[in-house]
């Protein structure tokens, strides 16, 4: 048919090198909170646990 065999070029389109001492340095994780944000059915839930367990006491 005329087609001639070649190699397999390799693919690097999709890959990326991260060198080590560039890569950013993360003192800690910051935490992910919501302030102001409450859910009542856990709040009545709480303070439901805090009396019973005073109750025990």
């Amino acid at each position: 048919m005329g087609l001639t065999p070649v190699e397999k070029q390799k693919d690097n389109t999709g890959k990326v090198k991260i060198r080590k001492d560039q890569a950013p340095v993360v003192a800690e994780e910051e935490k992910w909170s919501r302030p102001g944000h409450v859910i009542e059915r856990n709040v009545k839930a709480t303070e439901k646990g805090k009396e019973a367990r005073k109750a025990l006491k």
